[in-house]
């Protein structure tokens, strides 16, 4: 099975490219908690709700990439977020294996999901 991960990391990466400081933290935790979102989805199961929650997860990626910060937010930014999203994102790998075994996903339903995250480059 392929491993996600590059592309949540792509999420953190995108997702402080371009936050200001006022709207870094917002940006930055609707992010996590969307990550959290799609992890619920895909646990169970639930192929519609991953594709809804991924395109909401594209459009907060757009959001943050909209706004400038200074390489100095943009490291503790990512001091902040970075483990969060890591953490999420192996539950999230868990999740995919388990629904996956269970039958709920198939792998192309998870690279579905992979294409539209890449689309967020």
């Amino acid at each position: 099975m392929r491993s996600y991960l590059p592309y949540l990391s792509l999420l953190l990466a995108c997702m402080l490219a371009g936050c200001s400081k006022s709207n870094a933290d917002a940006v930055a935790q609707k992010s996590v908690d969307t990550l959290k979102e799609l992890t619920r989805a895909v646990e169970k199961g639930d192929k519609a709700e991953m594709k809804a929650v991924a395109q909401k997860l594209q459009n907060i990626i757009k959001e943050g990439n909209e706004i400038k910060v200074t390489k100095n937010e943009k490291d503790r930014m990512t001091e902040k977020y970075k483990p969060l999203i890591e953490a999420e994102s192996k539950k999230m790998m868990a999740a995919m294996i388990k629904s996956m075994s269970e039958g709920k996903i198939t792998a192309v339903d998870m690279q579905e999901i992979a294409k539209m995250m890449q689309s967020t480059k």
